[in-house]
């Protein structure tokens, strides 16, 4: 019996150590330097990324619709739909340009969403910062943020 509570006590003790080093690697990873400049940066070759500005078919994702009132107003849409949003964070607006992160919920990746205005659309990227696969969390995001901007329309 009390080698069975010693088993379950360094058991404990291992997850507790992964759990909080895994949290505390996950956060050292810092913004690229092509994310939040103004304009929409390009996907890597991993499949964690989605992006209006691609053409291949594992990163291609439709761009947003410009609404009747313009770009600024969609813009302005867009911000707001974010802001409601768990786990995001706006972090640089502009007249034609809107980042946000989302931290996942339990290990707190990070991932990095743009959205620029052109003359006739809005592009848009959403991309996990670290790590290969994203299980479609990405191209899952933007068609929500795409289905709630509708909401604005109807």
């Amino acid at each position: 019996m009390r080698i069975l509570l010693i088993i379950l006590v360094v058991l404990v003790i291992f997850v507790l150590i992964i759990v909080i080093g895994g949290r505390a690697y996950v956060n050292n990873f810092p913004r690229p330097s092509s994310v939040g400049t103004g304009t929409i940066a390009p996907c890597p070759e991993s499949p964690n990324c989605v992006s209006s500005k691609e053409t291949d078919d594992l990163h291609k994702i439709d761009p947003f619709d410009i609404g009747a009132d313009g770009a600024q107003s969609t813009l302005a849409q867009l911000e707001q739909v974010l802001s409601e949003m768990d786990n995001s964070t706006i972090i640089t607006k502009t007249d034609n340009y809107l980042f946000a992160e989302f931290r996942s919920p339990f290990w707190r990746f990070v991932d990095d969403v743009e959205f620029f205005a052109g003359p006739d659309k809005i592009d848009v990227r959403s991309a996990a910062r670290i790590g290969y696969s994203d299980m479609n969390v990405n191209r899952k995001r933007v068609e929500s943020i795409r289905k709630k901007l509708a909401s604005f329309t109807e």
